[in-house]
């Protein structure tokens, strides 16, 4: 559960859990799963935005009406426990020393890379094979989107780090993740923001591989 005090409510609290684990939910799908009204998920949806909790952005379908999608803003990720991140940095930090860490995230890599390749065919479009991870991604909070630029690259865009608080001071890990969209989506990546680097989203420009 977060861990602030200033969120008593219990349908305020149930909200930045579904946010937590979807990633992005809409007002409609926030109604049916709090079994609230829309007008009274959009009330609590008003106040976490005014706290700075939670923020939205627009979704476009063909001609249809954009709707919005909301999802948790750093300061609202930052509610929940994080004391894995200490004992996490202190790992790597102690890896480091050893000389381990290039091999630790080389297997961390793989492993994640076999993960995600189970539920994506390498055989379909890059654009397409970049949206199916982005929602594994999305499905562990990571707030995924993939956009196609008018010169054939897909921009492949995370909301939100899972991992910022490690990664501000083990920019190694940034790296890793970089490697992993190349070597999963067979892709030249090029990484064009980082939130890490206190940017508002880890961005990363793919293009297809040459012959």
């Amino acid at each position: 559960m977060p861990s602030s005090s200033a969120d008593n409510q219990p349908t305020r609290a149930q909200l930045l859990q579904l946010l937590k684990r979807e990633g992005e939910l809409s007002v409609k799908q926030l109604s049916s799963l709090l079994g609230i009204t829309p007008m009274g998920v959009r009330q609590h949806l008003e106040a976490l935005q005014r706290e700075g909790k939670v923020e939205f952005r627009w979704n476009r379908h063909g001609s249809g009406r954009p709707s919005q999608l909301f999802r948790l803003t750093p300061t609202g990720d930052e509610l929940f426990h994080r004391s894995y991140a200490e004992f996490a940095s202190q790992l790597l930090e102690l890896a480091g020393q050893q000389e381990q860490l290039p091999s630790l995230l080389h297997q961390l890599r793989e492993a994640q890379r076999r993960r995600y390749a189970a539920h994506i065919d390498p055989a379909l479009p890059l654009a397409e094979r970049a949206e199916a991870l982005a929602r594994l991604r999305a499905r562990e909070g990571y707030s995924a989107q993939v956009n196609v630029e008018p010169d054939g690259s897909v921009i492949f865009a995370e909301g939100n780090c899972s991992i910022r608080r490690i990664a501000e001071g083990h920019p190694e890990l940034c790296r890793s993740e970089e490697r992993l969209l190349s070597e999963l989506l067979q892709a030249q990546v090029e990484r064009e923001s980082c939130i890490a680097n206190g940017q508002p989203q880890c961005r990363y420009r793919l293009r297809v591989r040459p012959a």
